[in-house]
C-alpha cells in the first residue's frame, strides 16, 4: 500500500523456515486442578486447545517465531555468536532475504533456524523445563527480593492463565540471560503439530 511494511505478511517467512507445515498452539501454564479458560483479547474471548494426551504424542515444543527479530533472539540462547553477526552487520547488510520478506542474510537465516532447532523439545520435557525454571527464579526472588517473592506466590496461586504464563516467560527470559521484552515473546513457547489435527483432540473453551 506504498507504505513500509504496513500489513506485511509472515507467509513467506514461515515458509522458509518450515512453519507453514505445521499446525501450532500458544503454550500457556496453569495449576493442574484448574480448567483452561479463555480471556478476552483482539482475537476474541473464545479458545480452541489441545488434548493433553494427543499434544503429547504428536506435538513437540518450540520458541514462538513469527518475525525475524524473534528467530533471531531464540538462535541466541544456542548460539549468541549469530545474533551479534546479524546486530554487527546492521541494516544495510541484513537484506539478503527480502524477497522472501524478511531481512536476514541468507547465511545468517540458516544458522539461526538450525540453531533454534536445538530448542525443539517433547511436551513432557518443555513442562519439565518450565518447572524446573519455575523454582529457579522463586528461589533468585526468595533470597534477594522478598516482596516480589510474595507477589509471584501470590500470581502462581491465583490461578490466572495469563499472569501464570507471563510470570513462566519471563522467568525464561531471566534464567537465559535473554533481552526483555515487554510481549515476552522471547520467553515464549508454542506446540506445534506437523499433522491436520482431529475434531476429537481438540478442546474448545
Amino acid at each position: 500500500m506504498g507504505v513500509k511494511n504496513f500489513g506485511r505478511n509472515t507467509f513467506d517467512f514461515s515458509r522458509y523456515t518450515g512453519a507453514d507445515k505445521q499446525v501450532f498452539f500458544f503454550m500457556m501454564f496453569k495449576r493442574k486442578s484448574d480448567v483452561a479458560v479463555a480471556s478476552s483479547s483482539y482475537y476474541g474471548s473464545r479458545g480452541v486447545t489441545l488434548k493433553k494426551e494427543y499434544a503429547k504424542n504428536n506435538g513437540w515444543a518450540s520458541p514462538f517465531v513469527m518475525y525475524e527479530h524473534e528467530l533471531v533472539n531464540a538462535s541466541k540462547i544456542h548460539d549468541p555468536n549469530i545474533a551479534e553477526e546479524y546486530h554487527r552487520r546492521g541494516p544495510s547488510e541484513n537484506i539478503g532475504a527480502n524477497f522472501l520478506g524478511f531481512d536476514i542474510a541468507m547465511d545468517l537465516a540458516k544458522q539461526m533456524i538450525n540453531s533454534t532447532a536445538k530448542l525443539d523439545l517433547t511436551v513432557e520435557d518443555a513442562e519439565v523445563l518450565m518447572k524446573q525454571v519455575i523454582l529457579l527464579k522463586l528461589h533468585e526472588l526468595r533470597n534477594q527480593y522478598p516482596l516480589e517473592y510474595r507477589n509471584a506466590i501470590k500470581v502462581l496461586s491465583v490461578g490466572d492463565v495469563n499472569m501464570i504464563s507471563h510470570f513462566v516467560q519471563s522467568a525464561f527470559v531471566s534464567a537465559f540471560k535473554l533481552e526483555v521484552d515487554p510481549h515476552f515473546t522471547r520467553g515464549r513457547f508454542e506446540v506445534k503439530v506437523p499433522v491436520a489435527v482431529p475434531p476429537e483432540a481438540l478442546v474448545h473453551f
